[in-house]
């Protein structure tokens, strides 16, 4: 199934710079936009998961599921935490899917929800649509 995204490139470019600016091999942040279907999807912002506290040392499923409540509590009505963003070389974004999908379980966004991936080394993006095997 074909998914479209919809967003400004300016905001993506603006996005990828950010991320290349923190030096991190992988990062992992919140998609916040409004889903118009299955197979549609507006993204307005593109939120990193900040560090951690103290106790704990990777930025995990458990941790991005914590930044998820907290985001959404400051959301304006419309707009919601619709996916997760994975930026990293294509190897960390390989060697990470399982990661990243469990993140996105772990916001407890819906039955389904979008997973966007960008590329580190060449600024490509590509999503998918995956579900929860639960449901």
């Amino acid at each position: 199934m074909v998914i479209e995204i919809l967003t400004e490139s300016a905001a993506l470019e603006g996005l990828v710079s950010r991320l290349k600016s923190t030096g991190m091999e992988f990062v992992t942040g919140l998609l916040i936009g409004v889903s118009l279907g299955a197979d549609k999807h507006a993204i307005c912002e593109v939120i990193p998961t900040p560090a951690p506290p103290a106790g704990l040392r990777v930025i995990g499923p458990l941790w991005v599921g914590q930044h998820a409540k907290f985001v959404r509590k400051f959301l304006v009505g419309g707009c919601s935490v619709i996916g997760v963003c994975a930026y990293g070389t294509a190897d960390a974004l390989k060697s990470r899917t399982q990661q990243t999908r469990d993140s996105a379980l772990a916001c407890n966004i819906s039955n389904s929800f979008l997973v966007l991936h960008i590329d580190s080394a060449t600024g490509k993006a590509s999503g998918f649509v995956a579900a929860d095997p639960q449901a």
